[in-house]
């Protein structure tokens, strides 16, 4: 979880982990850089920006406290409660996001991250409520707002809270895989087998590729003891692997997937 925190924290951070290119090359230049203009901002925050893909969060505290003595102000102190947030100093991250608050200067990403810090900090009420205020007031949510919202459900045992939440993002940002597949977990864990179902149907209606898929919904299938319709899916599954292209028929996950089909006919038959 802290790791997948960190990748979103780095994109709001607006480095790219795709094109950063050799970190420590990058480090080195600006090195030189700083060592000629030893009094910028601008390069200083650079080199923090570098330090913290790097996950070197202290080394990159110090850029960034440097930059904003000599004057950066535009994004350093949401730098800065990240950083110290991703070394655990959730007192200090919390001070530079009230300093956000007050110049009145914040946005989403802001909200996010304090939601994040409340719930590490047990004031899960607090947190839920800035969780949902991002969802509630802007179209163009990321995911991961849903998404630590329905953690937050979950780990207080708020089921049914965290199942809306997930059939709510579904509706407003489509079946992506960080809705449906936690969603589909919670449901068989509940043993909510027909409403499982009814989601991988509307999963599989959308997927390219659809037979594990289709195995997973038979399965689900078995569980209700809906065995006429287990024993379709498995049959359709084995169908859709015949009708791939050779290279992707003898891939290992595909294979292992038709000798677990042809067991579970198996297993059914000689019952």
């Amino acid at each position: 979880m802290m790791k997948f925190l960190f990748l979103y924290l780095f994109l709001l951070l607006q480095v790219s982990l795709g094109a950063h290119g050799d970190i420590h090359l990058r480090i080195k230049l600006l090195c030189r850089q700083i060592n000629l203009n030893p009094k910028s901002a601008d390069l200083y925050f650079k080199r923090g920006e570098l330090y913290f893909a790097h996950e070197d969060y202290r080394a990159a505290i110090s850029d960034f406290k440097r930059s904003k003595r000599y004057g950066c102000t535009d994004g350093v102190y949401f730098a800065l409660a990240i950083s110290y947030f991703q070394c655990g100093s959730l007192k200090k991250s919390h001070h530079y996001l009230r300093d956000i608050f007050y110049s009145g200067k914040y946005d989403a990403k802001v909200y996010h991250l304090m939601a994040k810090l409340l719930e590490l900090k047990k004031d899960y009420t607090a947190s839920a409520e800035i969780y949902q205020a991002i969802i509630d007031s802007s179209f163009f949510v990321r995911p991961e707002a849903y998404v630590d919202l329905a953690n937050l459900y979950h780990r207080r045992g708020f089921f049914k809270r965290e199942i809306d939440l997930y059939l709510s993002a579904i509706d407003k940002k489509g079946y992506l895989p960080v809705f449906y597949k936690p969603l589909l977990q919670i449901y068989e864990e509940l043993n909510m087998y027909g409403e499982a179902t009814q989601l991988l149907g509307e999963v599989i209606e959308r997927m390219e590729r659809k037979e594990f898929l289709i195995y997973r919904r038979g399965l689900l299938f078995k569980e209700k003891g809906e065995l006429s319709a287990f024993v379709g899916d498995m049959k359709k599954v084995m169908r859709l692997i015949q009708e791939l292209p050779l290279h992707l028929q003898s891939q290992p996950s595909v294979q292992i997937l038709a000798q677990d089909v042809l067991g579970q006919l198996e297993s059914f038959e000689n019952k």
